[in-house]
């Protein structure tokens, strides 16, 4: 059982690690808005094709009828504002430099937490989250102190800031996560579809297979497992912090799938962010032993 677990896990990190190439390949093809339509729609249907099969559509009803209001926020959030903004990021810099800086959500969510959560963030923590803003500086600049920062880089971060403050407020809410994330897509397709609209909607066949690969690959049926792997885990720690070798496998795939060199700085800071994002999770379990 144990190994299929780890079968789980290492195929969910193995798609996320695809991604970043699937959204930068497609974006030759397509603009930013018909990308996240196709990708929101396969998404959708992913997730309510399980819900249906699993029979838990009658908890979808009951979770959207008592939560309303903070499913659509949520959806606002998610999917619609987070990919719309992760999307054109990737439309305007380099794949490699838009995956690292996404990749700041844990740094995020500690500082959000501390702020919505009025949790306070110990010297440990500080330490850990200098080490990890080190590498997003590294990351911004290029490497280079007076090099201009790209507008694109900001969006890139942007979206860290959006998915801390929902994964924040998202577990306030009572529910199963399969549930919750259907209920996202739901409504947060429902905004994207007139924006689409409104803008045009491009209907390569290029454009629209990496909509429906990254709806696969980056959050339905990869989500699915993952959390089959986190749910079945008596490990779940290990399990969790194996989605950090995502960023380096993410790279290579980078390097081959989209033609990219991959910079100095960029390996340099993802080392950073990722060491920052680890010593956090140590000083976390140092407080509640």
């Amino acid at each position: 059982m144990e190994r299929r677990i780890y079968v789980y896990a290492l195929l969910a990190i193995l798609n996320w690690s695809t991604v970043a190439s699937a959204f930068k390949i497609a974006l030759r093809y397509t603009d930013f808005v018909s990308l996240l339509l196709s990708s929101s729609l396969t998404s959708l249907l992913i997730f309510l094709s399980y819900i249906v099969y699993s029979g838990k559509f009658h908890h979808l009803i009951e979770y959207i009828k008592n939560n309303i209001a903070m499913v659509i926020a949520l959806a606002i959030l998610n999917p619609f504002l987070y990919y719309l903004l992760l999307f054109k990021a990737y439309s305007l810099i380099r794949a490699q430099e838009a995956m690292a800086l996404n990749y700041t959500w844990p740094i995020m969510i500690v500082i959000f937490g501390s702020i919505i959560l009025k949790r306070k963030i110990e010297w440990k923590s500080m330490v850990a989250l200098i080490i990890s803003f080190i590498g997003v500086f590294i990351i911004l600049t290029k490497g280079n102190l007076f090099l201009n920062i790209h507008y694109g880089s900001i969006i890139a971060l942007s979206t860290s800031v959006i998915w801390a403050i929902f994964w924040i407020y998202g577990i306030k809410i009572e529910g199963d996560d399969e549930v919750k994330m259907c209920a996202n897509f739901i409504f947060g397709t429902l905004f994207i579809v007139p924006i689409a609209i409104l803008n045009g909607v491009n209907y390569s066949w290029e454009g629209i297979a990496g909509g429906v690969y990254a709806g696969i690959f980056e959050m339905g049926v990869t989500f699915l497992l993952w959390m089959k792997a986190l749910r079945t885990s008596r490990a779940d720690a290990r399990i969790s912090n194996m989605v950090y070798f995502s960023p380096f496998i993410s790279m290579i795939v980078i390097h081959f799938a989209v033609g990219e060199e991959i910079m100095p700085y960029t390996i340099l800071g993802v080392v950073f962010i990722i060491a920052g994002i680890l010593l956090q999770q140590y000083a976390s379990k140092g407080r509640e032993a």
